[in-house]
């Protein structure tokens, strides 16, 4: 992670690393730096219980322990 001169923060380069597919294909993964997901940790824990106190609670996309297989029962 590299630091401008306000205080800012910027991510490094992703390691990118192939994955052999069944079909021989590959499939490419992002790999970050540990500085990087260290932070992207903090922001998550930071953020996620703020904002879960003002979702719906119909809401069911990108939220911690809900699904799509809820939603779905949900529905019915």
């Amino acid at each position: 992670m590299e630091q401008d001169g306000i205080g800012q923060l910027f991510p490094s380069p992703v390691k990118e690393v192939e994955i052999p597919k069944k079909d021989g294909k590959v499939r490419k993964l992002g790999i970050p730096t540990i500085g990087d997901r260290v932070a992207q940790m903090v922001v998550k824990e930071f953020i996620e219980p703020r904002f879960e106190n003002i979702f719906s609670s119909y809401s069911y996309g990108y939220r911690p322990n809900r699904n799509a297989h809820q939603a779905l029962e949900s529905v019915r």
